[in-house]
């Protein structure tokens, strides 16, 4: 009887600190991370699970969906330099300029410098 009660007692303070981390992650740190990720007006590229990337400011990181707005991307054509796309321009069903991306398929995102090429591009687009 002992055994059992020093196993379920061993259980029980086993579970209440994974409860307390789990806490820990979901309250304090991941929201910092978040903050840091998703400085206002700073520019970001997406980096998705298939390859894609998409450049623009990602807004909301506390979801099962990360959103974008300003939303670019590079276009690729055989035996041609890329060119930088303002998303929703081009695409024939015509969506707005903002992005819902789920969670699950961004591999990483990355800040980009305000003196990056694909920051000045932007810029340079926006200016015309």
């Amino acid at each position: 009887m002992k055994t059992f009660f020093k196993k379920f007692l061993y259980l029980l303070v086993v579970l209440a600190i994974a409860v307390v981390f789990f806490l820990l992650v979901w309250k304090v740190i991941y929201p910092a991370i978040s903050s840091t990720i998703a400085r206002g007006g700073n520019y970001q590229g997406v980096f998705l699970d298939d390859g894609t990337v998409y450049f623009g400011k990602v807004s909301n990181l506390s979801s099962a969906f990360i959103y974008m707005e300003d939303v670019f991307y590079l276009q690729t054509n055989k035996g041609q330099n890329p060119v930088l796309v303002e998303f929703g321009t081009v695409e024939a069903y015509g969506p707005e300029n903002h992005l819902q991306i789920n969670r699950d398929k961004v591999r990483s995102i990355q800040d980009l410098k305000s003196d990056s090429q694909v920051v000045r591009a932007i810029r340079d687009y926006r200016a015309k």
